[in-house]
């Protein structure tokens, strides 16, 4: 695959605009290249168009969210995403095809990666409802449980965001329940837990919903998962440490 071949592929994409096939073909081809060649060649402006010009297409909206996920793991690429306007896109495939997991999933993935970057933390802050609304449609799915806990652990690592991601508590607690087995899906949503107990006025909505409990058999369930025990480990002492809660541990 050369720098001619991802020239090709974008002249295409601008040809042939109305052409939903085409469009979906290109999107699927651009993950098999460099990712900072594609945004120095201006693919992501293409994807971006593909997908409000044809915003009804179910098939496209998947492929689109996927290789803007493949673009936004490079870091530099993450704030051109955003400048771009990636996220918009992403958030409108996710209104509009509420009921596809395939989009939802994708869609999670792009902005946990998306999230990693600080600046963009803030920006995306609107994107909070969004994710656990598809952990709402898609509970039976453990993909976008797992990308939608990531999104959700990235986006909680802006101490800002800390008092409005208390509101993803249930759906966290629900996922873990849920897929005690996934090692991932425990290991994201220890550390969307971790980050959510670094504000204390976020306890009373995890001891309540016995947060404690379910951090504590994640790390019980995978003893050999290093990041999970570490995560938990600081999850529990933020709650500990909390004079107000420590009548709350003479339970366990």
């Amino acid at each position: 695959m050369t720098d001619a071949d991802v020239v090709a592929i974008i002249r295409s994409m601008y040809l042939n605009k109305d052409d939903v096939q085409k469009q979906t073909d290109a999107c699927n081809a651009l993950r098999r290249f460099d990712v900072v060649t594609l945004v120095k060649r201006g693919a992501h402006l293409c994807i971006i168009l593909a997908m409000k010009h044809h915003q009804d297409q179910v098939i496209l909206q998947r492929s689109a969210c996927s290789t803007l996920w493949h673009l936004a793991f490079y870091n530099r690429n993450k704030v051109t995403l955003m400048l771009a306007g990636a996220h918009l896109s992403i958030f409108h495939a996710m209104e509009q095809h509420l009921g596809d997991a395939e989009v939802q999933y994708y869609a999670c993935g792009a902005l946990a990666s998306l999230a990693y970057n600080e600046d963009n933390k803030v920006t995306l802050n609107v994107a909070i409802p969004k994710i656990l609304l598809a952990m709402d449609k898609h509970k039976e799915n453990a993909q976008v449980q797992q990308t939608a806990c990531g999104a959700l652990q990235n986006l909680g690592t802006n101490y800002g965001n800390l008092l409005m991601l208390v509101a993803a508590v249930p759906n966290i607690i629900r996922a873990m329940d849920r897929y005690k087995e996934n090692e991932l899906l425990q290991e994201k949503a220890c550390g969307a837990l971790q980050n959510i107990s670094n504000n204390e006025y976020n306890h009373s909505a995890l001891l309540t919903a016995n947060a404690q409990k379910r951090i504590i058999r994640a790390m019980d369930m995978h003893k050999n998962n290093d990041l999970i025990r570490d995560l938990a480990d600081r999850a529990l002492c933020n709650l500990i440490e909390n004079n107000g809660n420590k009548n709350m541990w003479t339970k366990f």
